[in-house]
C-alpha cells in the first residue's frame, strides 16, 4: 500500500507571507494542435525540501540528492497541541527510537491546507527537540506545517540550527489518517531534480507491507 504524503497544487493556494507568486500555469497550443504548459512556482512552495545551502550559500544544495539517497525509513511522532507558538513532541526519549533516517511530527496542522489560516500563527517545533535530534544519527526532518520555525519567530533558530547540522528538512508534509504513531515506514523523497537549487517541491510517500 502506498500513502501520499504530498500536497496537490494549484494556482489559487496560498503561500508562505513574503515568497513570490506561487504557482502560475502558461499554456499554449502549437502549430501542431499540441498542449504545452510553462510553470513558475517557488522552490519552497507546497510539499518541499530544504537543503543546508537554504540559511547557509556555502553549504551543499541539491546537487547530487536524488531518490537514492534522500529515501529511507521514516517514524511519525505524534504532537501536543501548540503551546506558546511551538508544538511540543510527547514526552520521549529520542535516544530510544528505532534507528531510522528520517523523523516526522504530527501536528495536526495539515488538515488547514488550502485556507489562508495555514500560514497564520502556525506551531513550530520546540527549539531544545531540535537541538537533541542534532546528536542522533538521521538524514533529516519534517512536518506536517510550513515551517519548524513558528511564525511570529522572525529569527528562525532552528533553521539554522538544524540546516546548519547539514541535515535535510521536510515541510508542508500532508498527514494521513492510515499513518500511525510510532510506527516505522519505508519513505520515498523525490525532489524536482534540479541541482542548481537550495530547495525543491518534492514528492512523499510511504511503503507499507
Amino acid at each position: 500500500m502506498i500513502i501520499d504524503c504530498t500536497h496537490q497544487l494549484s494556482t489559487d493556494l496560498p503561500g508562505y507571507p513574503g515568497d513570490p507568486a506561487t504557482l502560475e500555469i502558461h499554456q499554449r497550443i502549437s502549430d501542431h494542435n499540441s498542449l504545452g504548459s510553462t510553470l513558475h512556482l517557488s522552490t519552497h512552495f507546497g510539499t518541499h525540501i530544504d537543503s543546508p545551502q537554504h540559511f547557509y550559500p556555502e553549504k551543499p544544495g541539491m546537487d547530487s540528492r536524488d531518490v537514492t539517497t534522500l529515501s529511507g525509513k521514516a517514524i511519525w511522532l505524534f504532537c501536543e497541541p501548540a503551546t506558546r507558538g511551538y508544538t511540543l513532541a510527547p514526552s520521549i526519549d529520542l535516544w530510544s527510537l528505532p534507528k531510522t533516517d528520517w523523523i516526522f511530527f504530527f501536528t495536526g496542522w495539515s488538515t488547514r491546507w488550502g485556507s489562508d489560516a495555514y500560514y497564520q500563527e502556525f506551531p513550530g517545533i520546540e527549539p531544545a527537540i531540535i537541538e537533541d535530534l542534532t546528536d542522533l544519527d538521521i538524514r533529516g526532518i519534517g512536518l506536517d506545517a510550513p515551517s519548524i520555525d513558528p511564525i511570529p519567530d522572525d529569527s528562525y533558530q532552528n533553521h539554522l540550527l538544524w540546516l546548519g547540522s547539514d541535515r535535510f528538512l521536510l515541510e508542508n508534509l500532508r498527514w494521513s489518517e492510515r499513518i500511525q504513531d510510532m510506527e516505522i515506514y519505508q519513505t520515498y523523497v523525490a525532489p524536482l531534480p534540479i541541482p542548481a537549487l537550495e530547495a525543491a517541491p518534492c514528492l512523499v510517500f510511504h511503503e507499507t507491507p
